[in-house]
């Protein structure tokens, strides 16, 4: 028996769901790199994040910063070269069929991502991107996830309230709201398939 909410548009967040770049294994070689644990990377990595993400800092600044933080300014091009080659354009074709599939239903989909104003060109140059409404980059309306009002931005851009959103990702700080949002936190394609089955909508 399915959960008893109306879904009317569907979020998706890009890295770790539609793109194979899962967060955890960079942090892995990241810190691995750095010499670091992966939760020293990871704390300094958040510390500058929201700046890098809403266009503040350049990519390459924001690197630069994070190993100079970490006390290991000498490994600022090796890791410079690391996040330059995280693979955002790889896409997981599982979910993109499932993109598809729920598009096929007429619900309105969007993606709604923390990413620098680089991921965001490449985001938008992919097949998937040309199935979703709307996209917002982080960078380019100046807020990141879980900020409430990059939620509604989101909510509006799709015409729906947030009751009638339900938004997948898989970062846990992300999956709060203040508008009623539906969040499913994203850990394999099987367990997402099952919970869009559960709300109704695959």
């Amino acid at each position: 028996m399915g959960i008893e909410k109306k879904i009317k548009a569907i979020g998706f967040d890009w890295n770790g769901v539609i793109s194979h770049a899962r967060a955890t294994d960079f942090q892995n070689s990241a810190s691995k790199l750095l010499n670091t644990s992966p939760k020293e990377f990871w704390d300094s990595y958040y510390k500058f994040n929201r700046l890098v993400n809403t266009g503040v800092l350049t990519f390459n600044k924001f690197w630069s910063i994070v190993a100079e933080d970490l006390g290991r300014g000498d490994k600022f091009p090796a890791l410079l070269e690391l996040a330059s080659n995280r693979p955002v354009k790889s896409v997981d074709q599982g979910v993109a069929e499932t993109i598809k599939s729920l598009k096929r239903k007429s619900l309105k989909l969007g993606l709604l991502t923390n990413a620098t104003k680089e991921t965001g060109k490449i985001i938008r140059n992919t097949d998937v991107s040309k199935m979703f409404h709307t996209i917002l980059i982080s960078s380019d309306i100046g807020m990141i996830k879980p900020d409430p009002y990059a939620y509604r931005m989101f909510a509006e851009k799709l015409g729906v309230e947030g009751h009638e959103l339900l938004f997948i990702d898989d970062t846990k700080r992300n999956l709060t709201s203040d508008i009623g949002i539906t969040f499913v936190e994203y850990t394999t394609l099987e367990d997402l398939l099952n919970k869009l089955k559960e709300y109704n909508v695959l």
